[in-house]
């Protein structure tokens, strides 16, 4: 191990400003980034300067290192190499050679590489620190705890013997001590980047063993207090941002997760997994239009997360109501990937809206036989009836009894009332009436199941007992639009009224019953002012009664609501209403 980042290239810093002026724009414009630690701004003109000075070791070593901070070992381990050809007896450069193979996994190279550091210095710390760290990446444990133990037997004051151990038991999950060493390492330089990104991951690990939820909640928020402190001492620390937000995903954080992995896909644009993270951030802040574009680019840029982040685009189109899209895209994804329960359910919603009946059909029956829900169940015998399977649906109904253990009064009676217009609509009247009896026994306060219950005695040729629903239904109604608090709510009501007095109407007129249908309409009429029927039957009833000049008021008050009914223009033509 070696000195910290920050050390190391505050010496380079000293370094390059007293270094020939060499390619001096590409210099000071590579220091300018440095200066913040924008590494992926500073690559290209340290590449160029290094270009222009193919022996200047400084140059070189930090062109290495931006490229390790930028997790490129394969491009950093050029440079180093090109460093240790200028010097092969600067311990600094060795050292970061070995390690960078390290990182590359080619350990035969690192360590004869570190055998030739030992030859230019045996009692140097941050050899045996060095040699420590590629042991912990190699997993040889014991040699490492060795090496270490060691550089601590020479020099115990130093941070980077503490963040050596710190590694040392992170690598043997042994958090807890790997935990105190990082902080010790921090007690003796606050001022270090290195020991408190390792202690956030630390805690982030006990968090991860922890007993209960509490416990590794206060771990967690630990972990990001460091994370915090990190971001805000380095603010282009990607490293930092991508742990950070990953964590703050984890943990439901979806906001600050989103804000710290779109920092961290600013300063590292070459990694694309973090726009699966990204994506799904934003999709469960419901910012659909962001969440498209991150999942989009996840889907063409990593092919570990292609068809995972297909299923999150369908999710996020059903979630925007882009019914179409979602529909097309978990259609073409279906039977490639592997759905939730809820995925049949979105699927299936989104070819109802998108006007496929039967697909919506086929998922939403999945859906129920893979996971019976009480809400979706109502909904898919509702989509069954309107695709006219009403025997589907019936049955589909009679099993909402059966998913559904919380009902009461008020939910039977509305799934009675779909039972009872399901037999209507095939024609089952008998059965209709019976279930529709039932629902206004269950809730007689239940308009629609009273109207419907009307309209069926009424096609079941039982006069009586439809004149009693609609008035019943009517009284219901009259309650409601007394109690109703918007406008819009009224007029809808109203017009419900409409059609009970229109089939209680119809009735009386068919049993020629004038006077009573003229009682009818004026009780009618007083209730609703501007009910073109209410007026329509009244004269009706007058013109049947010989009463020519009533008829003609009322079939005009038809015609002031509404000009174009033809009923009314052909009759107050036909009476000469105008002369």
């Amino acid at each position: 191990m070696q000195r910290s980042v920050m050390a190391v290239l505050a010496v380079l810093f000293a370094a390059l400003n007293v270094a020939p002026a060499l390619s001096q724009s590409s210099y000071d414009k590579a220091r300018e980034y440095l200066a913040v630690r924008d590494f992926l701004s500073a690559a290209p003109h340290l590449v160029a300067a290094a270009k222009e000075s193919p022996k200047n070791k400084e140059i070189l070593t930090l062109t290495g290192d931006a490229f390790v901070e930028l997790e490129k070992a394969d491009s950093a381990l050029i440079y180093y190499k090109r460093a240790l050809d200028v010097d092969d007896e600067d311990l600094f450069v060795v050292r970061k050679t070995a390690r960078t193979y390290a990182l590359l996994s080619q350990f035969q190279e690192a360590h004869e590489l570190m055998e030739d550091a030992f030859d230019l210095n045996d009692d140097d710390v941050y050899n045996y620190l060095t040699r420590g760290e590629i042991y912990i990446m190699q997993d040889s444990l014991t040699r490492a705890d060795h090496s270490i133990r060691k550089a601590q037997s020479i020099d115990d004051e130093i941070p980077d013997t503490y963040v050596a151990l710190g590694d040392l038991y992170y690598a043997q999950k042994v958090y807890q001590l790997a935990k105190t060493n990082y902080e010790e390492a921090i007690a003796r330089d606050t001022t270090l980047l290195e020991p408190r990104i390792k202690l956030a991951r630390a805690y982030w690990a006990l968090a991860g063993k922890a007993g209960d939820r509490q416990a590794s909640n206060d771990l967690l928020k630990k972990s990001l207090i460091q994370w915090d402190m990190v971001t805000k001492q380095d603010t282009n620390n990607a490293p930092a941002f991508w742990e950070k937000g990953r964590i703050l995903y984890l943990a439901q954080q979806y906001s600050p997760a989103a804000r710290a992995l779109l920092r961290y896909t600013v300063l590292r644009p070459d990694r694309p997994l973090a726009y699966w993270w990204l994506g799904r951030s934003f999709y469960e802040v419901q910012a659909i239009d962001s969440a498209i574009i991150y999942l989009e680019l996840a889907r063409q840029k990593v092919d570990t997360v292609a068809d995972q982040a297909s299923l999150m685009l369908a999710r996020t189109y059903y979630l925007g109501k882009r019914f179409k899209d979602a529909a097309a895209q978990f259609g073409a994804l279906k039977g490639k990937v592997e759905f939730e329960v809820k995925d049949y359910e979105r699927y299936g919603r989104s070819a109802i809206l998108s006007g496929d009946t039967v697909t919506a059909i086929t998922n939403l029956r999945e859906a129920l036989d893979k996971e019976p829900d009480c809400k979706l169940q109502l909904m898919f015998g509702n989509v069954l009836r309107s695709g006219n399977q009403y025997d589907e649906a019936i049955d589909a109904f009679h099993k909402v009894f059966e998913v559904c253990d919380t009902l009461v009064d008020a939910d039977r009676a509305r799934v009675y009332f779909y039972i009872g217009i399901s037999n209507f609509s095939r024609g089952s009247l008998d059965s209709a009436a019976t279930a529709l009896a039932e629902a206004v026994r269950l809730d007689s306060s239940n308009s629609f199941a009273l109207q419907r219950l009307a309209f069926t005695y009424r096609e079941m040729d039982s006069t009586d007992k439809a004149m009693e629903a609609f008035r019943a239904t009517i009284d219901v109604l009259r309650r409601e639009i007394e109690a109703a608090d918007s406008e819009a709510e009224k007029s809808r009501l109203f017009k419900q009224v409409d059609g009970s007095y229109v089939g209680l109407a119809g009735i009386i007129f068919g049993t020629k019953d004038f006077n009573e249908l003229i009682r009818v309409c004026r009780e009618w009429t007083a209730f609703n002012d501007k009910s073109e029927y209410g007026y329509l039957y009244h004269a009706i009833a007058e013109q049947s009664l010989q009463n020519v000049e009533s008829a003609c008021t009322y079939y005009r008050k038809v015609l002031g609501i509404n000009p174009s009914n033809k009923t009314a223009r052909q009759n107050v033509d036909a009476l000469g209403c105008g002369n």
